[in-house]
């Protein structure tokens, strides 16, 4: 898939970081399964790679959305994911856009925040949402520790933890991390 990318917005600096995160992304789903009809989100989506990998995947007809805060990051979603019917490019912050999110006890959330983390908003969030099933893709290990542990408090169970390391004689160490509702 070819994604167009504006300047400002995020892409992995590592030229093979983008598939091999997509592959984790896929492998954690495909060990839970997904339904293609549930309120499937990829927050913090950026130009769309998780919410388009994923359609390719499990098909155009999966219902999905990316939610973005930076406007030119959205704009580049909406024209990356604009032949998949079910897929749309949400332009909000995703501590505003979560803080009204159903219960889906169906659905499958992707999420790649920033280094900071998603914090205690979004996790809190998460856990009223009752999602299926979580994969948090985090570029900071501590981050990912931080909100791991109200999420494993809140009913969530980690089923699988990979790291990876695609910047090579540095401390970053990219993780994806499955965590499923019992």
């Amino acid at each position: 898939r070819t994604f167009r990318l504006s300047p400002g917005a995020f892409w992995q600096v590592h030229k093979g970081a983008a598939e091999v995160l997509s592959q984790a992304v896929i492998a954690a789903i495909n060990a839970v399964g997904i339904d293609r009809n549930a309120n499937n989100l990829d927050l913090y989506g950026g130009v769309g790679l998780f919410a388009s990998t994923m359609s390719a995947k499990f098909g155009s007809q999966l219902r999905i959305s990316s939610v973005e805060s930076f406007k030119q990051a959205t704009e580049d979603a909406k024209l990356n994911l604009s032949d998949l019917p079910n897929a749309k490019a949400v332009l909000a912050p995703v501590e505003r856009f979560v803080a009204t999110l159903p219960v889906d006890r169906k659905a499958t959330i992707v999420l790649d925040p920033p280094r900071s983390g998603a914090g205690a908003k979004v996790v809190s969030a998460l856990i009223r949402s009752e999602a299926k099933h979580i994969v948090y893709v985090a570029c900071d290990p501590v981050a990912l520790a931080r909100d791991l542990k109200p999420l494993l408090a809140g009913g969530y169970r980690l089923a699988s933890l990979r790291a990876f390391d695609l910047f090579p004689h540095t401390h970053h160490v990219e993780c994806v991390a499955s965590l499923v509702r019992d």
